[in-house]
């Protein structure tokens, strides 16, 4: 599922962009995995709104492809364009960061 991926998305991380993983702060980990999270549950609502249908049925329309980079292999781009803003931005309640992670 969609919501559930923050563990896999951290080990993309992990995997893809290992220097970049073993600098970064944990807070800047949970705001790259609720921004990749965020923009496909957005993507994901706004389909299904846009074609009639619920949520689950438009999943695979909102599937990464076979030929897209690994979400791991994308935060080193993100982290040099968004350091910033995600610093500013409030960090998450622990319980917050484990449900991210679960």
């Amino acid at each position: 599922g969609i919501t559930s991926a923050g563990a896999v998305i951290v080990d993309s991380i992990e995997y893809w962009a290992n220097d970049a993983f073993s600098a970064a702060a944990p807070p800047l980990l949970y705001s790259f995995t609720a921004h990749v999270v965020g923009e496909k549950v957005s993507r994901l609502i706004e389909l299904a709104q846009r074609l009639n249908v619920p949520p689950s049925l438009a999943v695979p329309l909102v599937a990464e492809s076979d030929s897209s980079s690994p979400v791991g292999a994308r935060f080193e781009e993100w982290r040099t364009s968004h350091a910033a803003a995600a610093a500013s931005e409030p960090a998450l309640s622990d319980s917050a960061s484990r449900e991210l992670l679960a």
